[in-house]
């Protein structure tokens, strides 16, 4: 009995693996956009998907960043901060 189960949701165990897959990928993606950007508005996709798909921390962290955060700041300049 249980184990027609398990084979009954296999195919929802590869597809969720799958999808776990791809927050690595997003999450990474989401800091190079973040590190490249010159203002918010290069930033709300990548922090909608992130939001999404990778962290919800995170993504929301990437909404919440003004304006302000990337004329004060010049993260572009360093070279240790997310070098990837």
């Amino acid at each position: 009995m249980l184990q027609g189960f398990a084979t009954g949701l296999r195919w929802f165990s590869s597809i969720h693996l799958l999808l776990y897959a791809l927050t690595i990928p997003m999450g990474m993606a989401g800091l190079k956009c973040l590190c490249k950007a010159k203002n918010k508005s290069e930033v709300i996709k990548w922090g909608v998907l992130t939001l999404i798909f990778a962290s919800l921390p995170g993504g929301i962290m990437m909404l919440m960043t003004n304006d302000a955060f990337f004329e004060t700041f010049d993260h572009r300049k360093d070279d240790n901060l997310f070098k990837f």
